[in-house]
């Protein structure tokens, strides 16, 4: 727990966005090892915990990404005599793995998107609703969405600040007609700036909570936030 403090403080130095997502992942994954010396972390420790993740049919791969970067700075810098993960090769998958792989859902024709406007409107939170929403519109990721604010519109332009997008680059979204419909939809609370809030004002979190709504409604399991990008770009294409 101390190497995962340690590194949270070198990612803010470096001003790393997703610095919270990271460390969360880290300390959820890594709980019962939280309090043993990092020098007793193996590699079987870690393989074996993604291996539990991918036995409950989800994705492993950012915790890898995530214990790969902890683990080549806490070795650069000397905390730790060597990556225990350095040079881990996933296996490729099987032919009976691929066929029984869950398909990414990509949204390919006008009922699938009403389908899943309609199911939007299922959430009691009309917060959740219009995020949701506005992510198929705008084709931009979750996290970069729930810091909007109402400085970052500028007539019909979203401008993403630098220091949130994920290439630390400013990036500017034209806005069409139904997006600027959803923001002026928005209530806006006092004191607070952000377009789409959580509670008491602050930025909104939980989305797992509010997908799995949606996941039902559509009957499809395998909906998630980054199939609402596919089905921009695709429809941009």
């Amino acid at each position: 727990s101390q190497l995962i403090d340690a590194y949270s403080e070198r990612l803010s130095r470096r001003g790393v966005v997703k610095r919270k997502d990271v460390v969360s992942c880290l300390q959820r994954n890594l709980t019962r090892y939280l309090r043993r010396p990092a020098h007793d972390l193996t590699r079987a420790h870690i393989t074996g915990v993604m291996d539990e993740i991918e036995a409950r049919g989800q994705q492993s791969d950012y915790l890898r990404k995530c214990v790969s970067g902890l683990l080549t700075w806490a070795a650069n810098d000397g905390h730790l005599p060597v990556n225990v993960l350095a040079g881990y090769r996933r296996g490729k998958d099987t032919r009976a793995q691929r066929l029984g792989a869950r398909a990414k859902v990509t949204f390919t024709d006008i009922e699938e998107i009403r389908a899943f406007w309609v199911a939007t409107g299922t959430l009691a939170n009309p917060v959740h609703r219009d995020l949701m929403r506005f992510l198929l519109l705008t084709g931009q990721r979750r996290s970069e969405t729930a810091w909007m604010t109402r400085a970052d519109v500028v007539g019909v332009v979203w401008t993403i600040p630098a220091a949130l997008h994920k290439m630390g680059q400013a990036v500017r979204v034209p806005l069409g007609t139904h997006s600027q419909r959803l923001l002026g939809a928005q209530p806006q609370m006092a004191g607070v700036g952000l377009y789409f809030p959580g509670r008491h004002g602050k930025r909104i979190g939980g989305f797992s909570q509010f997908l799995r709504p949606i996941k039902d409604t559509l009957g499809n399991p395998g909906f998630g936030f980054h199939a609402l990008r596919r089905t921009y770009r695709t429809g941009l294409e």
